[in-house]
C-alpha cells in the first residue's frame, strides 16, 4: 500500500506538497512587506506635502 491508498500521505509526498506552498507564502509575505514599505512611504509624502 502506498500513501494514495490510505488516505494518508508519505513523508516524501508531504515535502513534494508542502515545500511549494511554503515557497508561495514566502513570496507572498515579501510583496506584502515591500507594499507595506511603499503604503509608508506613499503616506509619509502625503503628510509633508500637505499644507
Amino acid at each position: 500500500m502506498d500513501g494514495a491508498e490510505t488516505g494518508r500521505y508519505t513523508a516524501d509526498q508531504a515535502t513534494v506538497v508542502v515545500t511549494p506552498l511554503v515557497s508561495q507564502i514566502y513570496a507572498a509575505a515579501a510583496e506584502l512587506a515591500e507594499l507595506a514599505e511603499h503604503l509608508l512611504v506613499l503616506q509619509e509624502h502625503q503628510y509633508t506635502d500637505r499644507p
